[in-house]
């Protein structure tokens, strides 16, 4: 059986609802850990969508998913509302990406 499989990757942290360097953190030394071994059990590739934010902070990240041979792909800069790519416009678009 074969089916698509991605995870976004980014440092909001939900219960504070914004933005947080500790959830980055613990993103990169907890979660992504264990997601990576629980993919490797199984035989599991799949792309993980990184957002500009989450690799600034811990760019580490990124290297360890590569090094696991899972795709790399962006999650935009951030999740900033003045930012979503659905209300701006091309020229925004291209700036902002």
């Amino acid at each position: 059986m074969y089916f698509l499989m991605t995870n976004d990757v980014e440092s909001f942290s939900i219960p504070l609802n914004r933005f947080d360097a500790e959830t980055a953190e613990k993103v990169h030394k907890q979660g992504l850990p264990r997601l990576l071994d629980l993919y490797a059990r199984h035989d599991i590739k799949c792309t993980f969508y990184f957002t500009g934010t989450m690799c600034e902070l811990v760019p580490d990240s990124v290297d360890l998913v590569k090094a696991h041979g899972h795709e790399i792909g962006c999650h935009s800069y951030s999740h900033a509302e003045d930012k979503a790519l659905d209300i701006l416009s091309y020229a925004e678009q291209l700036t902002e990406l």
